[in-house]
């Protein structure tokens, strides 16, 4: 059911009371306020008067019809006249809502055919959590933190916790809970960037009990039992998401949280800055590299520029593509192709925006050591230098700093230098390397930066301005035919981590989708958020080309927040539209969705595909 958010300020909210409007509460059991008088789900005239109550409220501004309301209320037990039944059951509630109130004044109005709930004539729980939230979302810090601390206090429970099993209410309730986590993880690292660690953790507590495959929180539970000295809590808990994951969704944790557990158990030193709590949504992808294949001329390019710029002069390439598209494994090929060449390469995350320089110095550094980094170097104090001149609002470390920087590029070169990850270095590094490339412009060096195509900050502009750069794209048939699997092209789209997915698991194009590969799917669907990946669950049952109002009407959803979340998954190129209609860009992805879902799942899904608004869009496949 569709509940429309009649007010965006808040503060509307809190002279509800005194405006003597009737206020409702649906954040577990049903309650209502009008003034002093209270009414639970007991005074409300009957379980089927509640009921009505219920579902009027979750349509609240919308009529719903006669037929509807007796579906809902008796199914296949319709009394004799239950038009008549419905017309009492109504009359009761009206009484107990609104004792002496004419009909035509009441806030449950008659309409030809049906009745609707006037949304005008009361305030709402839902609407005043969604109020809250999306103005913290328009807030800064500490108001915005305030603003969903606010929201999560009218979180009472389940909304319509009393009706468990009732159609109408499940899908709404899936909704919230969904969102409460969402606002619960934004709390926390909200907190965590106060400084607040202890509120922290009690807010991702507060997530896992409502969806205790919550991944996010759990990655915020372990930063914050980390910033409070609780460094086998931290490694306890990834421990405990890494049991619940395989037991309830048979699935391994993703890649940034075995990242995070890394990073907890060497005591990396950035995850006691307030920062961490902002640097936690890495990738989505999986520890397993994809397999390298095709890529013949991309390949000679990468090449060709190590090997121009090594003996010449200092030369930048940008690979850019979406993310999982086999940017990196195409820089790993070409690599191995220039051996001999000395190579310095970092790979930058969220969790390194807050560390000036930090990008740079650690590429540097492999030049001294390897990939150990632990003797003594100019670099120490250079970061050192770094961090005090970010501090003090510049954008550059000192002249000196500098001057030190170029004198290792020149004295080290001829090598590659490798920023994976650009889109995740801090703006200082951005800087350096941009400074760096004019001072060292003689040096035979070869900086290649790999990008997600909208990821780059604002501060990568200049450096990617005067850049080389290749664009990768799927693979194409003629990439799969060297290695006789052309016919994996259709049902992958030519995205090479789901062809290498599909080769590892020895899934063909004629199978259904292999267990790993689904595995896979599902961990990047969840990476996106909640809200997201049930849209695409949602979406995996219909045929394409699909509307947002079509997914909308499946969920119980809004329309507008549904195209929201749909235009999102196009910027990441999970789905690509026309038009204002949806299709997936990978057929794997639809079908992997549509076969995790539970029975019960496609079951209530498909059981409103028979309606008008949806005739047509079905797509039967065998449960």
């Amino acid at each position: 059911m569709t509940g429309t958010t009649r007010q965006d300020d808040h503060t509307q909210y809190e002279q509800a009371g005194e405006s003597g409007m009737l206020e409702f509460s649906v954040f577990g059991e049903i309650h209502v306020q009008d003034g002093d008088r209270h009414l639970g789900p007991r005074d409300l005239g009957g379980i089927k008067s509640k009921q009505i109550l219920e579902i009027l409220l979750l349509n609240r501004g919308h009529t719903v019809s006669k037929d509807s309301l007796a579906d809902f209320l008796w199914g296949d037990s319709l009394p004799t006249d239950y038009f008549g039944a419905l017309e009492s059951h109504v009359s009761v509630l009206r009484g107990r809502l609104q004792p002496g109130t004419k009909v035509r004044q009441s806030v449950i109005r008659t309409e030809p055919g049906g009745y609707r709930f006037v949304a005008e004539q009361a305030t709402v729980d839902l609407d005043r959590f969604d109020a809250l939230v999306a103005d913290a979302g328009r807030a800064r810090a500490p108001r915005s933190r305030q603003l969903l601390t606010a929201a999560l206090e009218l979180v009472k429970g389940d909304v319509l916790e009393d009706e468990p099993d009732a159609e109408w209410s499940c899908a709404l309730r899936e909704r919230y809970q969904a969102r409460c986590v969402e606002v619960c993880v934004a709390a926390a690292e909200a907190a965590l960037r106060a400084g607040q660690a202890d509120a922290a953790l009690r807010l991702a507590d507060q997530a896992l009990a409502i969806d205790h495959v919550a991944e996010a929180a759990y990655r915020t539970a372990m930063v914050a039992a980390y910033q409070l000295g609780r460094y086998d809590g931290a490694l306890d808990t990834f421990e405990r998401c890494k049991a619940v994951l395989a037991a309830e969704l048979g699935v391994e944790p993703l890649e940034e949280t075995v990242a995070l557990y890394e990073a907890v158990s060497r005591r990396d030193p950035r995850l006691s800055h307030p920062s961490a709590a902002g640097g936690l949504r890495l990738g989505a992808g999986r520890g397993k590299a994809e397999q390298f294949l095709g890529r013949s001329e991309e390949l000679a390019r990468v090449v060709g520029h190590v090997q121009t710029a090594v003996t010449g002069r200092l030369s930048v390439l940008v690979v850019q593509g979406e993310a999982g598209v086999g940017k990196s494994a195409l820089v790993d090929a070409a690599l191995t192709r220039v051996n001999g060449t000395p190579v310095a390469r970092t790979a930058c995350s969220g969790l390194d925006r807050d560390f000036p320089c930090l990008a740079v110095v650690a590429s540097l550094q492999k030049l001294f050591d390897g990939e150990d980094g632990e003797r003594p170097t100019p670099l120490d104090d250079v970061l050192l230098a770094a961090s005090v001149s970010a501090a003090s609002g510049k954008t550059l470390p000192p002249p000196w700093a500098l001057d030190s920087m170029a004198a290792i590029v020149r004295e080290h070169a001829p090598f590659v230098l490798v920023v994976d990850g650009l889109e995740g270095a801090d703006d200082m590094s951005l800087a350096v390397l941009e400074h760096l490339r004019v001072a060292c412009a003689d040096a035979p060096v070869a900086l290649i930066g790999v990008t997600r195509d909208h990821g780059a900050t604002a501060g990568a502009t200049s450096l990617l301005e005067g850049a080389a750069r290749l664009e990768l794209g799927p693979l194409t048939p003629g990439d799969l035919e060297t290695s006789n699997i052309v016919e994996l092209h259709a049902h992958t789209g030519g995205h090479p981590l789901y062809v290498s997915a599909m080769l590892q698991a020895g899934g063909s194009a004629g199978d259904s989708v292999p267990k790993p590969v689904g595995e896979l799917v599902a961990a990047r669907s969840r990476a996106f958020g909640p809200r997201e990946h049930r849209v695409l669950r949602a979406a995996a049952v219909l045929s394409e080309p699909f509307t947002a109002a079509t997914v909308a009407h499946l969920l119980d959803d809004d329309a507008g927040e549904v195209a929201e979340v749909l235009d999102k998954l196009c910027a990441h190129r999970v789905l690509w539209s026309t038009e204002g209609r949806f299709s997936f860009r990978h057929r794997v992805v639809r079908d992997s969705l549509f076969q995790m879902l539970s029975p019960a799942r496609r079951r209530l899904l498909t059981s409103r595909l028979g309606s008008p608004h949806t005739a047509g869009q079905r797509r039967l496949e065998a449960a």
